[in-house]
């Protein structure tokens, strides 16, 4: 997300479409969850049906002729509707319904963490020889986890893990739920979702600040008005709400138009001036603040994640600022995946490799 905040005053926020759908997509019980990561891609079983075989169907491609194709590549002539069924609704939304741009959580063994990441291209065929050759090295290699033989795939540029704790409330159903792929858009709690991702960032022309108080989510209203007198036009161009889902979590939020207000918000709380190196993140005037849609801000970001932990230090420094009092703190959920595997293609070169094939 940050380009050089120490040394340059460029600075991406993270801008998700309208347009943007989030998507759970299990990886065989978590079997296969650590094989996601490491070689950058989500993909899905049954390889007697390609991603080819359904981009070339002619006609209506849709979920009953793509249950077509998988009867007709069964080897198993007892094969049930219901499965046929599944397997197709499967495909169908994986090559269809997933778009470049939308967010994916996979979930581990247990469902004790979930990696989050952005979808990077279409849906693919992998190399077979690829795959085999991987399978064939990872104990070489140092790969103590399994290795999916999975043809059907897309690319992913992975952000964060999660612990199950940090999942908000409103997708705790998901624990629960059987399908191997299935949406989890809620139009309620999207904003809490691409939380997750930055603590900071832009949709449907407004900003979001998530700010967490590590006293707790019992703030007061006299602990606010310690800051913001009830005469003070931040008040009015500024809003702010408590997640009930993640206690302790306030979320504040601007319209673009507003930037500069809640640059002024962010300096009360902490009281530092636009040279602290936190304060040119949330400036917004002149050339400093660039937004960024959300797959270029995942292939540009830093592996430290906004290096929010290292700020998040250097604002717990300013002693007796009312952040300080009120124990405030911008902070990124989990532990960030730095995209960077040093046994495995990129993600330009697999997709240049499947090109070629």
């Amino acid at each position: 997300m940050e380009t050089e905040i120490m040394n340059s005053k460029q600075v991406y926020i993270p801008e998700f479409d309208v347009n943007t759908h989030f998507w759970l997509l299990r990886a065989e019980g978590g079997k296969y969850f650590e094989d996601f990561i490491d070689d950058s891609y989500v993909g899905i079983r049954y390889n007697n049906v390609h991603v080819d075989d359904v981009l070339n169907i002619k006609g209506i491609q849709s979920v009953e002729t793509i249950r077509d194709i998988f009867k007709e590549k069964s080897n198993d002539p007892d094969i049930s509707k219901q499965s046929l069924t599944g397997r197709s609704n499967m495909t169908y939304h994986f090559v269809f319904g997933m778009h470049i741009g939308d967010v994916v959580l996979v979930p581990s063994k247990r469902s004790s963490h979930f990696a989050i990441g952005c979808i990077t291209s279409d849906a693919f065929d992998e190399d077979t020889d690829y795959i085999k050759e991987r399978i064939k090295n990872a104990p070489s290699n140092g790969k103590g986890f399994a290795i999916s033989n999975y043809i059907k795939r897309r690319s992913v540029k992975w952000i964060s893990t999660i612990g199950r704790e940090e999942l908000p409330s409103t997708l705790v159903w998901v624990l629960n739920a059987h399908q191997a792929l299935f949406n989890i858009d809620d139009k309620q709690h999207l904003t809490e979702f691409m939380g997750l991702i930055s603590p900071i960032f832009i949709y449907s022309n407004n900003i979001y600040v998530r700010i967490y108080a590590n006293h707790g989510g019992n703030l007061t209203l006299g602990d606010w008005a310690t800051i913001f007198p009830k005469d003070d036009s931040i008040l009015q161009t500024v809003q702010m709400t408590a997640d009930i889902h993640s206690p302790g979590f306030f979320t504040f939020i601007a319209n673009i138009v507003n930037l500069k207000t809640l640059s002024i918000f962010i300096d009360k709380l902490w009281g530092f001036g636009n040279s602290h190196p936190f304060a040119v993140l949330i400036l917004f005037g002149g050339t400093d603040f660039l937004k960024q849609g959300l797959v270029k801000w995942c292939q540009d970001r830093y592996s430290e994640h906004l290096d929010i932990s290292l700020k998040r230090e250097q604002l717990k420094a300013i002693k007796n600022s009312p952040a300080d009092k009120l124990g405030l703190e911008i902070k990124t959920s989990g532990n960030a995946i730095s995209n960077e595997s040093p046994n495995t293609l990129n993600t330009d070169e697999k997709n240049h490799h499947t090109e070629e094939k």
